[in-house]
């Protein structure tokens, strides 16, 4: 194909970005459980990421260059902004939805966000050390920041 083939499919160069990247880095979208316990709910997001990590680590060198892209390019950081606020209020909304509220150890918004730091975060360090932040890792970092008691040192 040529690059004219390609780019007449798409806008500009961030929507062909941004469909590159819709489906090399999918959201992680466990299968919550209705009336589970919220720690059943976290251990079916921990499994759900876990059971992601080895497509992710195929696809960070491309999802770490469109970051770089999104970091220096302000309209592509302002529009993923946008999205993830979007994500987040869908999130919260799905907390409060299952009951999970009164156990979760901070607001349902503030929740989201941290978990998807989180993850993103164990994504990439499993994609650069993956015998460091491998399954048990990732698992335990995920119900930490479910638990409502601190973390053993």
């Amino acid at each position: 194909m040529t690059r004219g083939a390609i780019y007449g499919n798409f806008k500009n160069k961030e929507e062909l970005f941004l469909a590159v990247v819709a489906t090399k880095w999918q959201p992680i979208l466990p299968s919550m459980r209705p009336g589970a316990s919220f720690a059943e709910q976290v251990d079916l997001l921990a499994d759900a990421v876990v059971a992601a990590m080895p497509a992710r680590r195929r696809s960070a060198i491309g999802a770490v260059s469109f970051q770089l892209y999104a970091l220096t390019h302000e309209s592509m950081r302002a529009r993923i902004a946008r999205a993830n606020e979007e994500i987040y209020r869908q999130m919260a909304a799905g907390l409060h939805d299952l009951g999970a509220e009164a156990d979760l150890p901070m607001a349902p918004k503030l929740f989201v966000k941290v978990a998807h730091a989180l993850i993103d975060g164990l994504m990439f360090l499993h994609a650069l050390t993956p015998d460091l932040i491998d399954a048990d890792a990732v698992r335990a970092a995920i119900k930490s920041i479910a638990s409502k008691t601190k973390p053993a040192t």
